[in-house]
């Protein structure tokens, strides 16, 4: 058997490598290279399997460092895709009917939306098509995102789902292999969003009750301290999912998005797309006991006028007449994340760090919230100061040294 030949110099079209072999998988070298362009293992014990993956590197890098147009790599009867055409076809596969994977509505509007500033930014640098959207453009465009002042998970979400168009190109072979966007975005692993106290909690309601007009906005914060619930899921709330047995009432969020379409409105689902089931507050059973009735029927929260809760105008009026007006009784400084910057969605932040800082079960936990990971609860666990406090003086003093 004919021994490997070792360090074997290769003249690529773009880039001089070094055929090597390390425990009998080929590599090729090619730091020699100015600027470097490192050492890559080229996945097989061939040698001519392992030229041609080396011939494939060779332009994967050239497209990377800009010496290469990667639609030239296109097969002459296959054309290019510009930004728009890739958009919709993308969209058109994420919207899918749900049982050949598709997602939701708003999952499409989403990413619509991500792609509607993508465009623009891209297109301002003379970016046509998703052939030139190599890794350093999309460097550039987080770089701009982070820039503009886009929060960490924000510029994760964006670069992900470039990320998730760029290899369903590639898959339904509408792009060649080499336009890979080979880079690794760091998952955020915190959250930055506000986690309302309970005197702030306890001075929003105080203050929508004393206003006759927003006694709707009232119930909509207790009805949002009290579950943890998504405003889409509080807003689609009906009767027919609230059980007030005074022995065990109880909450059902039922997803029905494989369920048969209900005659006249569209299909309740929840974010998990499980069904799930939680016990009712009794504060908020109190809230829930009042409002009902026999027969009752339709949404339990609703706006002023009695119509759908819309998270656009639900959002506005809560900041303008509840945050606002509240924010100096709740100072905190213009470069801190405070109450000013509380939203909506802080209260499922709070709810969690309620049940956290009380010692209910992290399964527990999980169940209500409908998350699967106990690392998705973990993030809504806080401890503000006087618990920190509290856990700190368990520590006493240390052994010897006696009080000082």
């Amino acid at each position: 058997m004919a021994r490997k030949r070792l360090n074997e110099v290769v003249n690529g079209q773009y880039f001089q490598w070094l055929l090597t072999v390390r425990n009998e998988v080929y590599q090729a070298d090619g730091r020699r290279n100015k600027p470097s362009t490192g050492r890559h293992s080229l996945g097989t014990r061939s040698r001519e399997e392992a030229l041609g993956n080396l011939k494939l590197l060779d332009q994967q890098t050239a497209v990377k460092r800009g010496k290469l147009d990667a639609a030239l790599l296109l097969p002459s009867d296959r054309q290019d895709v510009t930004l728009q055409a890739g958009v919709d076809k993308y969209l058109k596969h994420v919207g899918r009917p749900k049982v050949a994977g598709g997602a939701d509505i708003a999952t499409v509007k989403r990413y619509r939306a991500v792609f509607a500033k993508a465009q623009l930014y891209l297109q301002s640098q003379g970016i046509t098509s998703w052939s030139q959207v190599t890794a350093p453009r999309l460097d550039d465009y987080l770089a701009w995102l982070d820039a503009e002042g886009y929060a960490y998970a924000t510029e994760f979400l964006e670069g992900t789902t470039i990320k998730q168009l760029n290899k369903y190109l590639i898959g339904e072979d509408l792009l060649p292999l080499t336009c890979k966007l080979n880079r690794s975005l760091r998952r955020p692993t915190g959250t930055d969003t506000y986690c309302y106290r309970h005197e702030e909690v306890a001075a929003m309601i105080k203050h929508c009750s004393a206003i006759k007009s927003l006694g709707w906005l009232t119930e909509v914060i207790i009805g949002l301290a009290h579950t943890g619930m998504r405003i889409s899921e509080l807003g689609s709330l009906s009767w027919a999912c609230v059980d007030l047995t005074p022995t065990n009432p109880i909450i059902t969020l039922k997803d029905e998005s494989r369920s048969r379409r209900v005659k006249g409105r569209a299909p309740r689902t929840t974010k998990s797309r499980r069904d799930r089931r939680f016990p009712i507050h009794p504060d908020l059973y109190k809230l829930l006991s009042t409002k009902y009735a026999v027969g009752i029927r339709g949404r339990v929260f609703q706006a002023a006028k009695g119509g759908a809760l819309h998270d656009g105008n639900l959002r506005k009026i809560f900041v303008e007449q509840v945050l606002t007006p509240l924010s100096e009784q709740f100072s905190t400084p213009e470069d801190e994340i405070g109450f000013k910057d509380g939203r909506l969605h802080s209260f499922r932040h709070y709810f969690c760090s309620w049940c956290a800082n009380t010692g209910v079960s992290e399964q527990a936990l999980m169940d209500w919230l409908g998350h699967r990971d106990s690392k998705m609860v973990q993030r809504y666990y806080h401890l503000h100061d006087p618990q920190a406090q509290q856990q700190m003086k368990k520590l006493g003093t240390i052994p010897g040294l006696g009080a000082t």
